[in-house]
């Protein structure tokens, strides 16, 4: 069967997902900046999913300005970083005092023997197109998160990460500086660092239509613009409502905002999956920030060796 070769990446194409993107993304712009933020106390009966049973604190706001969070933050989560990891006397692994545990090279190998099968899979004409999607649509989010997670948001002070991408990674550390031992966070934390915005989820969508546009080409997958769209929207609106509602659980708080996503209350975590998914970002603050980058949709983690499992 000859395959019909078509050009990398039309320019129409990217032009119309680049100019349908960035209109969504002025449209979520205007919307968050007419908006405004309260937090509220955690509920007892949202968190009560979760294997260890924390104290919920009334935390709030409180006046602290966003440079202000940044700047304290910041400063608690460098200090956090002067105490390494340290490795176990009893194993070549890293380790920490809670007992996470690098994953091995054994185990990052049969990731990348996945991750490999996934990518076959998604050059191959014998697998319907919706299927060769979703594993694009997959291993495209899982990538972005980990890269964007630990390149950005963890990136270190004056790098081009951090110039590029400042106000993310500022507020980000400061998250990590205000978050207690036990994932509550410290009186005073600024709450934007626990949701997505719309503009952050509008951005995502701009990300994913040009990545799955210019990967649906390279893999000469034949979907229309249309069902390529689609398929990122409804992925960045699913990963945004399942985002503020995980981390938010997740470090014992619940918000009322108007400029994201909402934190849906039927969204259930009384499952192992989200037991997995808790522990796995519970490992992320555990370490210091140096491993568990992805927090909705694991897989590059282990790829590239980053991944802490207790």
């Amino acid at each position: 069967k000859t395959r019909e070769t078509r050009p990398f990446v039309p320019i129409g194409m990217v032009r119309l997902s680049t100019g349908l993107s960035l209109l969504l993304s002025l449209s979520f712009t205007q919307v968050s900046s007419r908006c405004s933020i309260q937090t509220t106390r955690s509920s007892p009966e949202i968190l009560g999913w979760r294997s260890k049973g924390l104290r919920s604190r009334g935390l709030g706001h409180r006046g602290v300005t966003q440079r202000e969070s940044w700047k304290v933050g910041s400063a608690r989560y460098n200090a956090e970083q002067q105490a390494p990891v340290s490795k176990s006397k009893t194993s070549s692994k890293e380790t920490t005092n809670s007992g996470y545990k690098k994953i091995s090279a054994l185990e990052q190998a049969k990731a990348v023997g996945v991750a490999g099968t996934m990518t076959a899979l998604s050059y191959s004409d014998s697998v319907p197109v919706p299927i060769r999607l979703l594993l694009l649509t997959y291993m495209i989010w899982s990538s972005a998160e980990y890269l964007f997670h630990r390149y950005a948001m963890h990136a270190p002070y004056n790098s081009w990460g951090d110039k590029c991408l400042r106000n993310y990674n500022r507020l980000h550390m400061a998250h990590h500086g205000e978050t207690n031992e036990d994932m509550t966070m410290r009186e005073g934390f600024n709450p934007h660092g626990i949701y997505f915005s719309y503009k952050t989820s509008a951005i995502s969508m701009l990300a994913g239509a040009l990545l799955l546009t210019a990967a649906s080409e390279a893999t000469n997958i034949d979907a229309s613009l249309v069902t390529i769209l689609s398929s990122t929207v409804l992925t960045s609106i699913i990963y945004g409502l399942f985002w503020n509602r995980f981390h938010a659980d997740s470090h014992e708080v619940k918000l009322e905002y108007n400029d994201g996503l909402p934190a849906l209350d039927f969204l259930k975590f009384d499952n192992k999956i989200a037991e997995w998914l808790l522990a796995n970002h519970v490992g992320h603050h555990d370490v210091k920030g140096v491993g568990n980058y992805n927090i909705v949709l694991p897989g590059a983690d282990h790829v590239f060796g980053t991944y802490y499992e207790r």
